[in-house]
């Protein structure tokens, strides 16, 4: 694949989902069902073909919740963090993440819970490393939860200017990661 034209059809697919009313676009990842942590899993895809590195972009609408009722149906009581990434990973992209797989990055934070006072939210960040299928390719809404659609694989240099700026950290500590793993990596990702 010419990456111009690659770069350049994946601008255009952004620019039609942004029609669509798909605002952001996220890492794959969501809130507990207590609403007491939000976790989400940066995936890098290295084409050595291309020597590109890409990440799986989850498209959103942050206005869903504002029109529709939350589902929520998928989402388990007394889920650990880690439970919450696999889970939100597989429902919004099918690939699928051992507990072994995943790395927590420092980026990771609490703030004060919005719904619950005097107690903490958590947004928990993990890196990871290795996963195992396909990712989804279906029209229109996520089939299990509307406000997401199809994942998308987006070359680096153009994700860290279009990821949900709460996730970009996250992203920006997965390059410094990868970086320091093999040549390859760090000389895809130089100039970022």
């Amino acid at each position: 694949m010419n990456f111009e034209n690659g770069f350049s059809k994946i601008e255009q697919k952004l620019n039609a989902l942004r029609k669509e009313g798909y605002d952001r676009i996220h890492i794959p990842g969501g809130t507990s069902k207590d609403g007491s942590h939000y976790c989400g899993g940066v995936i890098p895809v290295y084409d050595a073909n291309t020597k590109t590195v890409y990440f799986v972009g989850v498209p959103y609408d942050s206005n869903f919740h504002k029109r529709n009722d939350e589902n929520g149906h998928t989402k388990k009581s007394n889920e650990m963090p880690i439970e919450t990434v696999i889970r939100e990973i597989i429902e919004e992209t099918a690939l699928s993440v051992k507990p072994e797989d995943l790395k927590k990055l420092t980026c990771s934070y609490s703030i004060p819970d919005n719904k619950n006072i005097g107690k903490s939210h958590f947004k928990n960040f993990y890196y990871v490393k290795q996963f195992t299928g396909t990712l989804f390719d279906f029209p229109g809404p996520n089939p299990i939860d509307g406000e997401t659609a199809a994942p998308i694989l987006i070359p680096a240099s153009l994700f860290v200017k279009v990821v949900f700026k709460n996730h970009l950290p996250a992203v920006l500590e997965t390059i410094k990661e990868l970086k320091s793993i093999s040549a390859e990596y760090a000389f895809a990702l130089m100039n970022l």
